[in-house]
């Protein structure tokens, strides 16, 4: 029995094959150094040398290679009797550290030592809204949003870390693929961005001086990825509606009356008058300020305006407005908007060149009637480097129309207007 484990031994020993080949990156066909070569199943292996070239011997031609590296997908191959294996390792983006975008080119979020914030562009692509920005809003410390009027595709004041100047301009800076961008954010589809980086302190904004006082805010827009075309398509609908309601407010009652205690303090405390007197002063004056007159009386069941509020400063039970429906505006104002997005890029990368492209549209209504927002856009992003020499071409093109409300005052917001009071609502009607 020992001679025959003697004489097996031997024989596999005499099949042994060499295996000899190049461990490169996918992405770029470069070599990589001192990947790992193992036999899998055993514990024996060898490492790469600088160049990713490596040679073993296996014990039989069924054997299979286990090769990996750091920041790579493990790869399995069987040698299948084969002496020479070329092996091309992915790039494992789970086992990468996360890089950001900052003002003197790209780090480590481990090693970056300065203030920032990052979103990525899946999860910005993943918020139904035409400013990107917005989606920044609550996800990353120390940066606001507010927007007055809430106009669909309307840009949000930006404030980084609270407000720097009283008067002077607080708006970070906004940087796109390494460009000063002064445009209109809302022309950037959401779909298009691969990550947001928002730097808060002085250290990461040196670069550009005073400029950056307020903050800078990095746009990177994508880029091809995979050694395969990747085909996207994008179909989303949502609707918009009012996120709260609006304040609580008087009625026709109500307000008469407080009004009338406003006039009769006046006279009373102010005026010196009796309490006789001021509340004589206060039933007409609350009528009088408002033009309110018999002739044009907007109340039922009373013989004249002066009855709507007594002596003692309480309204007439029997006055009812003419135009009861015409106090609340909400109803034939407002309404439940619907949002559309529609996309399709395309992206890839090889040897030399990576390439992405898109074209989508966009059409959302505002929560106000007559207010909205549409776009059809286009992006072009395509580089190629072959040793030294670079080129590339960064294209984005938009064509967008606003719907808006005419001029409600010097705000133009609709939403002021129905909310303006009786003192508003209440005038004459001719």
């Amino acid at each position: 029995m020992l001679l025959c484990a003697l004489m097996i031994s031997v024989t596999a020993a005499f099949a042994q094959v060499k295996v000899t080949g190049v461990v490169t990156d996918a992405a770029d066909d470069a070599p990589i150094p001192f990947a790992s070569v193992v036999i899998k199943g055993s514990s024996t292996g060898t490492a790469a040398d600088a160049d990713g070239k490596y040679s073993i011997s296996v014990p039989s031609a069924k054997s299979v290679l286990v090769f990996s590296s750091i920041g790579y997908v493990t790869q399995e191959a069987e040698v299948a009797g084969r002496s020479v294996i070329n092996v091309m390792l992915a790039t494992d983006a789970s086992a990468l550290d996360e890089v950001m975008v900052v003002a003197y080119g790209t780090a480590t979020k481990a090693s970056f030592t300065g203030s920032a914030g990052k979103v990525d562009g899946d999860k910005i692509e993943l918020v139904p809204a035409t400013n990107p920005l917005n989606t920044l809003n609550g996800s990353t410390p120390g940066i606001r949003l507010t927007s007055a009027l809430g106009q669909p595709g309307a840009d949000a004041t930006i404030t980084v870390r609270g407000v720097g100047s009283i008067n002077g301009n607080t708006s970070p800076l906004i940087v796109l693929d390494g460009m000063v961008y002064n445009g209109v954010l809302s022309s950037i589809p959401t779909g298009d961005i691969e990550s947001i980086t928002i730097l808060k302190d002085a250290a990461s904004t040196a670069l550009y001086g005073a400029r950056a006082a307020n903050g800078v805010i990095m746009i990177t827009t994508r880029q091809g990825k995979g050694d395969k075309p990747v085909i996207s398509v994008k179909v989303s609908h949502g609707f918009v509606t009012r996120e709260q309601k609006d304040y609580p407010r008087m009625n026709v009652a109500q307000y008469m009356e407080s009004t009338w205690r406003q006039l009769y303090n006046d006279n009373k405390i102010a005026g010196g008058d009796s309490d006789a007197d001021a509340a004589l002063k206060a039933s007409k004056v609350v009528v009088d300020q408002h033009n309110y007159s018999d002739a044009y009386n907007p109340w039922t069941g009373v013989n004249s305006v002066y009855d709507v509020v007594s002596n003692e400063g309480k309204y007439n039970p029997n006055a009812k407005l003419k135009w009861e429906d015409d106090i609340a505006w909400e109803p034939s104002v407002e309404q439940v908007g619907q949002v559309q997005d529609y996309s399709l890029s395309v992206s890839g990368r090889n040897k030399f060149t990576t390439y992405f492209g898109s074209i989508g549209y966009v059409n959302q209504e505002g929560y106000m009637i007559g207010s909205g927002f549409e776009r059809f856009s286009a992006r072009a992003n395509i580089s190629s480097q072959k040793d030294w020499l670079k080129v590339g071409v960064n294209l984005g093109m938009n064509l967008d129309k606003r719907q808006q409300n005419g001029n409600w005052g010097d705000s133009e917001n609709m939403s002021n207007s129905t909310r303006g009071g009786l003192s508003f609502l209440l005038l004459p009607l001719y």
